[in-house]
Protein backbone atom coordinates (compact mmCIF):
# COMPACT_ATOMS: atom_id res chain seq x y z
CA UNK A 1 0.00 0.00 0.00
CA UNK A 2 0.94 3.66 -0.19
CA UNK A 3 1.35 3.88 3.61
CA UNK A 4 3.69 0.89 3.65
CA UNK A 5 5.80 2.33 0.85
CA UNK A 6 5.94 5.67 2.65
CA UNK A 7 7.10 4.03 5.88
CA UNK A 8 9.86 2.16 4.07
CA UNK A 9 11.11 5.30 2.39
CA UNK A 10 11.17 7.24 5.69
CA UNK A 11 13.00 4.47 7.53
CA UNK A 12 15.44 3.67 4.75
CA UNK A 13 18.11 6.04 5.97
CA UNK A 14 16.73 6.60 9.48
CA UNK A 15 19.05 6.15 12.50
CA UNK A 16 17.07 5.73 15.72
CA UNK A 17 20.18 6.24 17.83
CA UNK A 18 20.44 9.87 16.74
CA UNK A 19 18.25 12.60 18.20
CA UNK A 20 15.88 14.43 15.86
CA UNK A 21 17.63 17.76 16.50
CA UNK A 22 20.38 19.31 18.53
CA UNK A 23 17.84 20.14 21.26
CA UNK A 24 14.65 18.10 21.28
CA UNK A 25 11.72 19.54 23.20
CA UNK A 26 9.68 16.71 24.72
CA UNK A 27 6.24 17.66 26.00
CA UNK A 28 5.20 15.28 28.75
CA UNK A 29 1.90 14.60 30.49
CA UNK A 30 1.06 12.04 33.18
CA UNK A 31 -2.56 10.89 32.86
CA UNK A 32 -3.12 9.51 36.36
CA UNK A 33 -5.51 6.56 36.52
CA UNK A 34 -5.34 5.39 40.13
CA UNK A 35 -3.20 4.65 43.15
CA UNK A 36 -3.03 0.88 43.00
CA UNK A 37 -1.26 0.66 46.35
CA UNK A 38 -0.35 2.99 49.21
CA UNK A 39 1.68 0.99 51.72
CA UNK A 40 2.07 2.72 55.07
CA UNK A 41 4.21 -0.12 56.46
CA UNK A 42 6.74 -0.13 53.60
CA UNK A 43 6.15 3.57 52.80
CA UNK A 44 5.73 2.91 49.10
CA UNK A 45 3.25 4.33 46.60
CA UNK A 46 2.29 2.63 43.36
CA UNK A 47 0.51 4.58 40.65
CA UNK A 48 -1.01 3.46 37.38
CA UNK A 49 -0.94 6.11 34.66
CA UNK A 50 -0.63 6.80 30.96
CA UNK A 51 2.72 8.34 30.06
CA UNK A 52 2.09 10.69 27.14
CA UNK A 53 4.92 12.27 25.18
CA UNK A 54 4.99 14.65 22.22
CA UNK A 55 8.01 15.71 20.15
CA UNK A 56 8.93 16.71 16.61
CA UNK A 57 11.13 14.56 14.39
CA UNK A 58 11.76 16.32 11.05
CA UNK A 59 13.16 13.10 9.60
CA UNK A 60 9.66 11.57 9.76
CA UNK A 61 7.93 14.40 7.85
CA UNK A 62 6.64 13.90 4.30
CA UNK A 63 4.85 15.79 1.57
CA UNK A 64 1.47 17.10 2.66
CA UNK A 65 0.01 16.30 -0.76
CA UNK A 66 0.31 12.60 0.04
CA UNK A 67 -3.00 11.01 0.88
CA UNK A 68 -1.51 9.42 3.98
CA UNK A 69 -1.81 11.85 6.85
CA UNK A 70 -0.82 9.58 9.78
CA UNK A 71 1.70 6.78 10.19
CA UNK A 72 2.35 4.29 12.99
CA UNK A 73 5.87 3.26 13.86
CA UNK A 74 7.20 0.77 16.34
CA UNK A 75 9.26 2.23 19.25
CA UNK A 76 12.08 -0.01 18.11
CA UNK A 77 12.09 1.68 14.67
CA UNK A 78 12.22 5.36 15.58
CA UNK A 79 13.81 7.55 18.23
CA UNK A 80 11.80 7.93 21.47
CA UNK A 81 12.50 10.10 24.53
CA UNK A 82 14.17 8.50 27.53
CA UNK A 83 11.82 10.03 30.12
CA UNK A 84 11.78 8.07 33.39
CA UNK A 85 10.98 8.43 37.09
CA UNK A 86 14.07 9.23 39.13
CA UNK A 87 12.85 7.82 42.47
CA UNK A 88 11.28 4.69 41.12
CA UNK A 89 11.57 1.57 43.23
CA UNK A 90 9.92 -0.40 40.42
CA UNK A 91 8.65 0.57 36.98
CA UNK A 92 6.96 -1.94 34.74
CA UNK A 93 5.13 -1.22 31.53
CA UNK A 94 1.67 -2.74 31.39
CA UNK A 95 -0.31 -3.27 28.22
CA UNK A 96 -3.84 -4.54 28.24
CA UNK A 97 -5.54 -6.22 25.34
CA UNK A 98 -7.34 -3.03 24.38
CA UNK A 99 -4.22 -0.83 24.41
CA UNK A 100 -1.58 -2.97 22.72
CA UNK A 101 -1.73 -0.87 19.54
CA UNK A 102 -1.37 2.41 21.41
CA UNK A 103 1.37 1.29 23.76
CA UNK A 104 3.42 -0.37 20.97
CA UNK A 105 3.25 2.40 18.41
CA UNK A 106 4.53 5.91 17.81
CA UNK A 107 2.06 8.02 15.82
CA UNK A 108 3.45 10.72 13.53
CA UNK A 109 1.75 13.24 11.26
CA UNK A 110 3.07 14.45 7.93
CA UNK A 111 4.70 17.42 9.73
CA UNK A 112 6.83 15.07 11.86
CA UNK A 113 4.79 15.67 15.03
CA UNK A 114 5.10 12.40 16.95
CA UNK A 115 3.07 11.11 19.87
CA UNK A 116 3.75 8.14 22.11
CA UNK A 117 1.60 6.88 24.96
CA UNK A 118 2.19 3.83 27.13
CA UNK A 119 0.34 2.58 30.24
CA UNK A 120 2.82 2.16 33.05
CA UNK A 121 2.77 1.22 36.73
CA UNK A 122 5.41 3.01 38.79
CA UNK A 123 6.34 2.31 42.41
CA UNK A 124 8.26 4.99 44.28
CA UNK A 125 9.11 5.62 47.96
CA UNK A 126 7.17 8.11 50.05
CA UNK A 127 8.40 9.39 53.40
CA UNK A 128 5.23 9.35 55.51
CA UNK A 129 4.51 10.87 58.91
CA UNK A 130 1.93 9.43 61.30
CA UNK A 131 1.83 11.93 64.16
CA UNK A 132 -1.78 12.86 63.34
CA UNK A 133 -2.96 9.37 62.36
CA UNK A 134 -5.78 8.75 61.39
CA UNK A 135 -6.14 12.41 60.38
CA UNK A 136 -2.72 12.43 58.72
CA UNK A 137 -1.88 14.10 55.45
CA UNK A 138 0.88 12.68 53.27
CA UNK A 139 2.97 14.48 50.65
CA UNK A 140 4.55 12.04 48.21
CA UNK A 141 7.15 13.31 45.74
CA UNK A 142 8.31 11.90 42.42
CA UNK A 143 10.59 13.41 39.78
CA UNK A 144 10.17 12.63 36.10
CA UNK A 145 12.65 13.73 33.48
CA UNK A 146 15.30 12.75 30.98
CA UNK A 147 17.50 9.94 32.21
CA UNK A 148 20.49 10.03 29.84
CA UNK A 149 20.24 13.36 28.00
CA UNK A 150 20.86 16.71 29.64
CA UNK A 151 19.09 19.94 28.76
CA UNK A 152 21.45 20.65 25.87
CA UNK A 153 20.13 17.52 24.15
CA UNK A 154 16.59 17.06 25.47
CA UNK A 155 14.27 19.38 27.32
CA UNK A 156 11.16 18.16 29.20
CA UNK A 157 8.24 20.59 29.05
CA UNK A 158 4.56 20.49 30.03
CA UNK A 159 1.82 19.74 27.54
CA UNK A 160 0.00 22.78 26.10
CA UNK A 161 -3.71 22.73 25.31
CA UNK A 162 -6.43 25.12 24.17
CA UNK A 163 -3.96 26.73 21.80
CA UNK A 164 -4.70 29.43 19.20
CA UNK A 165 -2.46 30.96 16.53
CA UNK A 166 -0.82 34.32 17.13
CA UNK A 167 -1.04 37.32 14.82
CA UNK A 168 2.45 36.72 13.46
CA UNK A 169 2.01 32.99 12.99
CA UNK A 170 2.61 31.42 9.65
CA UNK A 171 0.24 28.98 7.99
CA UNK A 172 2.44 26.15 9.20
CA UNK A 173 2.19 27.41 12.78
CA UNK A 174 -1.59 27.70 12.55
CA UNK A 175 -1.82 24.19 11.17
CA UNK A 176 0.38 22.85 13.96
CA UNK A 177 -1.57 24.69 16.64
CA UNK A 178 -4.99 23.58 15.41
CA UNK A 179 -3.92 20.09 14.49
CA UNK A 180 -4.42 20.76 10.79
CA UNK A 181 -7.97 19.44 11.04
CA UNK A 182 -6.88 16.12 12.50
CA UNK A 183 -8.88 14.87 15.51
CA UNK A 184 -5.78 14.54 17.70
CA UNK A 185 -5.30 16.62 20.82
CA UNK A 186 -1.57 16.03 20.82
CA UNK A 187 -0.66 18.69 18.24
CA UNK A 188 1.07 21.62 19.97
CA UNK A 189 1.76 25.21 18.91
CA UNK A 190 4.62 26.48 16.85
CA UNK A 191 5.78 29.94 15.89
CA UNK A 192 3.58 32.65 17.41
CA UNK A 193 0.77 30.40 18.61
CA UNK A 194 -0.36 30.88 22.22
CA UNK A 195 -2.00 28.50 24.69
CA UNK A 196 -4.40 29.08 27.54
CA UNK A 197 -2.76 26.58 29.88
CA UNK A 198 0.03 24.09 30.28
CA UNK A 199 -0.15 20.97 32.35
CA UNK A 200 1.95 18.03 33.38
CA UNK A 201 -0.78 15.93 35.06
CA UNK A 202 -4.19 14.89 33.79
CA UNK A 203 -6.67 13.63 36.42
CA UNK A 204 -9.80 13.54 34.28
CA UNK A 205 -10.01 9.75 34.39
CA UNK A 206 -8.66 9.38 37.91
CA UNK A 207 -10.25 6.62 40.00
CA UNK A 208 -10.41 7.61 43.72
CA UNK A 209 -8.53 5.53 46.24
CA UNK A 210 -10.53 3.76 48.97
CA UNK A 211 -8.39 5.07 51.85
CA UNK A 212 -6.68 8.25 50.66
CA UNK A 213 -8.21 11.27 48.98
CA UNK A 214 -6.15 13.05 46.34
CA UNK A 215 -6.50 16.67 47.38
CA UNK A 216 -4.10 18.25 44.91
CA UNK A 217 -1.12 17.59 42.68
CA UNK A 218 1.63 20.20 42.98
CA UNK A 219 3.76 20.48 39.83
CA UNK A 220 7.13 22.16 39.62
CA UNK A 221 9.43 22.25 36.62
CA UNK A 222 13.09 22.55 37.54
CA UNK A 223 16.53 21.30 36.69
CA UNK A 224 19.49 19.96 38.61
CA UNK A 225 23.14 19.24 38.00
CA UNK A 226 24.56 15.81 38.75
CA UNK A 227 28.21 14.86 38.96
CA UNK A 228 31.10 17.19 38.35
CA UNK A 229 30.48 17.85 34.65
CA UNK A 230 28.10 20.74 35.24
CA UNK A 231 25.41 19.30 32.93
CA UNK A 232 21.86 20.37 33.78
CA UNK A 233 19.07 17.79 33.66
CA UNK A 234 15.49 19.13 33.48
CA UNK A 235 12.74 17.25 35.27
CA UNK A 236 9.19 17.62 36.52
CA UNK A 237 8.64 17.38 40.28
CA UNK A 238 5.20 16.04 41.16
CA UNK A 239 3.88 16.19 44.73
CA UNK A 240 0.73 14.20 45.46
CA UNK A 241 -1.21 15.68 48.37
CA UNK A 242 -3.01 12.74 50.00
CA UNK A 243 -5.50 13.02 52.88
CA UNK A 244 -6.45 9.84 54.72
CA UNK A 245 -10.17 9.04 54.89
CA UNK A 246 -10.56 8.89 58.68
CA UNK A 247 -14.28 8.09 58.84
CA UNK A 248 -13.78 4.34 59.25
CA UNK A 249 -11.29 4.91 62.09
CA UNK A 250 -13.65 7.33 63.79
CA UNK A 251 -16.67 5.04 64.02
CA UNK A 252 -14.66 1.81 64.42
CA UNK A 253 -12.11 2.93 67.04
CA UNK A 254 -12.43 6.48 68.35
CA UNK A 255 -16.18 6.60 69.01
CA UNK A 256 -16.32 3.21 70.82
CA UNK A 257 -13.39 4.23 73.02
CA UNK A 258 -15.00 7.59 73.76
CA UNK A 259 -18.41 6.09 74.62
CA UNK A 260 -16.95 3.39 76.85
CA UNK A 261 -14.75 5.90 78.68
CA UNK A 262 -17.70 8.24 79.29
CA UNK A 263 -19.76 5.27 80.47
CA UNK A 264 -17.07 4.32 82.98
CA UNK A 265 -17.54 7.65 84.78
CA UNK A 266 -21.04 6.53 85.79
CA UNK A 267 -19.35 4.32 88.37
CA UNK A 268 -18.95 7.49 90.43
CA UNK A 269 -22.74 7.75 90.63
CA UNK A 270 -23.17 4.18 91.87
CA UNK A 271 -23.58 3.47 95.59
CA UNK A 272 -20.53 1.81 97.14
CA UNK A 273 -22.70 -0.87 98.74
CA UNK A 274 -23.70 -2.24 95.32
CA UNK A 275 -21.39 -4.74 93.68
CA UNK A 276 -22.22 -3.35 90.24
CA UNK A 277 -19.95 -0.37 90.90
CA UNK A 278 -16.75 -2.36 90.62
CA UNK A 279 -18.24 -4.67 87.99
CA UNK A 280 -19.05 -1.74 85.70
CA UNK A 281 -15.54 -0.30 86.06
CA UNK A 282 -13.86 -3.61 85.19
CA UNK A 283 -16.24 -4.27 82.29
CA UNK A 284 -15.52 -0.92 80.65
CA UNK A 285 -11.78 -1.57 80.93
CA UNK A 286 -12.16 -4.98 79.28
CA UNK A 287 -14.26 -3.49 76.48
CA UNK A 288 -11.56 -0.87 75.85
CA UNK A 289 -8.89 -3.55 75.61
CA UNK A 290 -11.09 -5.55 73.22
CA UNK A 291 -11.65 -2.52 70.96
CA UNK A 292 -7.93 -1.78 70.82
CA UNK A 293 -7.09 -5.41 70.08
CA UNK A 294 -9.67 -5.51 67.26
CA UNK A 295 -8.42 -2.22 65.79
CA UNK A 296 -4.75 -3.21 65.94
CA UNK A 297 -4.92 -4.51 62.36
CA UNK A 298 -6.07 -1.07 61.17
CA UNK A 299 -3.22 0.85 62.79
CA UNK A 300 0.15 1.02 60.99
CA UNK A 301 2.97 -0.82 62.71
CA UNK A 302 5.35 2.03 63.46
CA UNK A 303 7.66 2.94 66.32
CA UNK A 304 6.30 6.40 67.10
CA UNK A 305 3.26 7.76 68.91
CA UNK A 306 0.19 8.57 66.85
CA UNK A 307 -2.91 10.55 67.70
CA UNK A 308 -5.03 7.41 68.01
CA UNK A 309 -2.46 5.65 70.20
CA UNK A 310 -2.30 8.62 72.59
CA UNK A 311 -6.09 8.67 72.81
CA UNK A 312 -6.23 4.93 73.50
CA UNK A 313 -3.63 5.11 76.28
CA UNK A 314 -5.45 8.07 77.85
CA UNK A 315 -8.70 6.05 77.90
CA UNK A 316 -6.92 3.11 79.55
CA UNK A 317 -5.37 5.31 82.24
CA UNK A 318 -8.70 6.97 83.05
CA UNK A 319 -10.50 3.66 83.37
CA UNK A 320 -7.71 2.16 85.47
CA UNK A 321 -7.94 5.14 87.84
CA UNK A 322 -11.70 4.66 88.08
CA UNK A 323 -11.21 1.00 89.03
CA UNK A 324 -8.73 1.97 91.76
CA UNK A 325 -11.16 4.62 93.00
CA UNK A 326 -14.03 2.11 93.10
CA UNK A 327 -11.94 -0.38 95.08
CA UNK A 328 -10.87 2.24 97.63
CA UNK A 329 -14.39 3.62 98.03
CA UNK A 330 -15.84 0.15 98.56
CA UNK A 331 -13.13 -0.69 101.09
CA UNK A 332 -13.67 2.49 103.07
CA UNK A 333 -17.43 2.07 102.92
CA UNK A 334 -17.45 -1.41 104.41
CA UNK A 335 -14.65 -0.60 106.89
CA UNK A 336 -16.55 2.37 108.29
CA UNK A 337 -19.99 0.77 108.26
CA UNK A 338 -20.31 1.11 112.06
CA UNK A 339 -19.41 4.79 112.15
CA UNK A 340 -22.63 6.79 112.30
CA UNK A 341 -21.44 10.08 110.85
CA UNK A 342 -18.39 11.13 108.92
CA UNK A 343 -17.82 14.28 110.96
CA UNK A 344 -17.25 12.20 114.10
CA UNK A 345 -14.09 10.70 112.59
CA UNK A 346 -12.16 13.94 112.64
CA UNK A 347 -13.80 14.86 115.96
CA UNK A 348 -12.44 11.71 117.55
CA UNK A 349 -8.96 12.51 116.30
CA UNK A 350 -9.21 15.98 117.75
CA UNK A 351 -10.33 14.53 121.07
CA UNK A 352 -7.32 12.22 121.23
CA UNK A 353 -5.04 15.18 120.59
CA UNK A 354 -6.68 17.01 123.46
CA UNK A 355 -6.08 13.99 125.67
CA UNK A 356 -2.37 14.29 125.04
CA UNK A 357 -2.12 18.04 125.50
CA UNK A 358 -0.52 19.26 128.70
CA UNK A 359 -3.20 21.96 129.22
CA UNK A 360 -5.96 19.35 129.18
CA UNK A 361 -4.02 17.23 131.67
CA UNK A 362 -3.62 20.14 134.09
CA UNK A 363 -7.36 20.88 133.92
CA UNK A 364 -8.55 17.36 134.62
CA UNK A 365 -5.64 15.62 136.31
CA UNK A 366 -6.47 12.25 137.80
CA UNK A 367 -10.06 12.18 136.43
CA UNK A 368 -8.74 12.20 132.90
CA UNK A 369 -6.38 9.31 133.58
CA UNK A 370 -9.25 7.16 134.89
CA UNK A 371 -11.40 8.02 131.86
CA UNK A 372 -8.62 7.02 129.46
CA UNK A 373 -8.17 3.71 131.28
CA UNK A 374 -11.87 2.96 130.95
CA UNK A 375 -11.78 3.83 127.25
CA UNK A 376 -8.80 1.55 126.64
CA UNK A 377 -10.52 -1.23 128.56
CA UNK A 378 -13.65 -0.88 126.44
CA UNK A 379 -11.63 -1.00 123.22
CA UNK A 380 -9.59 -3.98 124.44
CA UNK A 381 -12.67 -5.98 125.36
CA UNK A 382 -14.30 -5.16 122.01
CA UNK A 383 -11.32 -6.42 120.10
CA UNK A 384 -11.22 -9.61 122.16
CA UNK A 385 -14.87 -10.32 121.40
CA UNK A 386 -16.18 -9.72 124.93
CA UNK A 387 -19.58 -8.32 125.70
CA UNK A 388 -18.29 -4.81 126.02
CA UNK A 389 -20.13 -3.95 122.87
CA UNK A 390 -23.35 -4.44 124.81
CA UNK A 391 -22.13 -1.88 127.31
CA UNK A 392 -20.33 0.61 125.11
CA UNK A 393 -21.52 -0.22 121.59
CA UNK A 394 -19.68 -1.57 118.52
CA UNK A 395 -18.98 1.94 117.28
CA UNK A 396 -16.67 2.54 120.23
CA UNK A 397 -14.14 0.23 118.66
CA UNK A 398 -13.57 2.71 115.83
CA UNK A 399 -14.72 6.00 117.36
CA UNK A 400 -13.80 7.11 120.92
CA UNK A 401 -16.49 9.77 120.80
CA UNK A 402 -19.15 7.11 120.43
CA UNK A 403 -17.49 5.16 123.25
CA UNK A 404 -17.76 8.15 125.56
CA UNK A 405 -21.37 8.68 124.45
CA UNK A 406 -22.32 5.13 125.35
CA UNK A 407 -20.41 5.22 128.58
CA UNK A 408 -22.33 8.32 129.66
CA UNK A 409 -25.38 6.23 130.40
CA UNK A 410 -23.35 4.05 132.79
CA UNK A 411 -21.01 6.53 134.43
CA UNK A 412 -22.58 9.98 134.70
CA UNK A 413 -20.41 10.92 137.65
CA UNK A 414 -17.16 10.49 135.73
CA UNK A 415 -18.45 12.46 132.81
CA UNK A 416 -19.41 15.28 135.14
CA UNK A 417 -15.83 15.36 136.36
CA UNK A 418 -14.64 15.92 132.78
CA UNK A 419 -16.42 19.27 132.55
CA UNK A 420 -14.11 22.27 132.85
CA UNK A 421 -14.12 24.12 136.20
CA UNK A 422 -16.90 26.68 136.49
CA UNK A 423 -19.10 25.23 133.70
CA UNK A 424 -22.84 24.70 134.42
CA UNK A 425 -23.74 21.22 135.65
CA UNK A 426 -27.06 21.00 133.83
CA UNK A 427 -25.44 21.46 130.46
CA UNK A 428 -26.97 24.90 129.84
CA UNK A 429 -24.82 27.36 127.89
Amino acid sequence: TAATALRRSLLASYDRQQRPADITNVHFELALQEFTEISTDQQLVRISAWWRQWWTDPRLAWDATNATRLLHFSPSEVWTPDVAAFERAQSDGESGSSSVTLSDSVQCTHRGACYHVVPQTTTFPCNMGFDQFPFDRQLCHIRIGGWAHDRCAQDVLPRPFNCTAGSSSSSAAVAAATGDGLPYEWSWPAGGASCDAWRFVDVVDYKPHHEFELREVHVKWTQSSYGGGGASYPYVSLTFDLQRAALSYVYAVLLPLLFVTVLSFFTLCTHPATGERLTLAITTLLVTVAVQWTASSMVPMIGSWTLISKFSVACLILQFCLIVESVLVSFLHYSAAEISAGHEQWASGLLLLLFESSVFKRLYGEKLRRRKEKLREALKHSLRGHDSHERYGWASVLNPVNAIRHMKHHDDDDLADLKPPGSPVDGSP
